[in-house]
């Protein structure tokens, strides 16, 4: 679906503006609001980045064993230009932005800018539970969506050895079976803490079977 007015934009986020000249600000770039004298969506900009980044963190806290480090990670991975300019992009958000004549295409920045302008508004307009739950339909999507953005962004043995060296603690993979036929095999592993079995997986390598262990220490149920 091609969204091409404010109106369809509400539907497809499924939410509807109390005020909608709140939105038509956070659709408002500079270019167009120092040529006929209103606000733009900066300052909605603004308040909506810090809205998707409490959102997205409470969701990693709720989710992820983490620490601090790899949780800023994580969370910038999703509230990134490059992420969020694609969710704006989806919503065709360029498309209905009010810009001057004289600029043809908005950068990438500018893009997910339109994005956290929006969720600014949502937040001015019905609060906090509506801005959620956009940000969890579009931003954050699923648990999968989240494990595709870590899988391309984390190296969880890495973060895992850090963690637990962090930690004083000991730790050893354990490779406890194999399965299949030779050029198809598939490795089983055990993560082992303090001598104690905390998690066991399978792979189609070693090395696989062990990152999906690690995967697995951080993840919560």
């Amino acid at each position: 679906m091609k969204i091409s007015s404010i109106k369809e934009l509400q539907e497809y986020i499924d939410y509807k503006f109390e005020d909608e000249s709140i939105l038509e600000q956070a659709l408002t770039h500079s270019s167009y609001a120092n040529d006929f004298g209103v606000e733009s969506y900066e300052r909605l900009e603004f308040l909506g980045d810090a809205v998707i980044e409490i959102i997205v963190s409470e969701y990693i806290y709720r989710y992820y064993y983490f620490g601090s480090g790899q949780s800023s990670k994580l969370r910038a991975s999703l509230v990134s230009t490059e992420y969020l300019s694609q969710v704006a992009e989806d919503l065709n958000l360029d498309g209905l932005v009010r810009k001057s004549k004289g600029l043809q295409k908005l950068s990438k920045k500018n893009t997910a800018d339109l994005f956290e302008s929006l969720i600014g508004a949502i937040y001015l307009d019905g609060g906090m539970l509506s801005a959620e739950k956009v940000v969890q339909r579009f931003v954050i999507i699923d648990i999968t969506n989240v494990d595709y953005v870590l899988n391309n962004n984390i190296d969880f043995k890495t973060q895992l050895q850090e963690t637990l060296q962090a930690e004083g603690k000991s730790f050893e993979y354990r490779t406890i079976g194999t399965k299949g036929l030779d050029h198809q095999k598939i490795f089983e592993v055990e993560l082992l803490v303090e001598g104690k079995s905390i998690v066991t997986k399978e792979g189609s390598s070693i090395q696989e079977a062990q990152s999906n262990c690690a995967k697995a220490y951080f993840k919560k149920d």
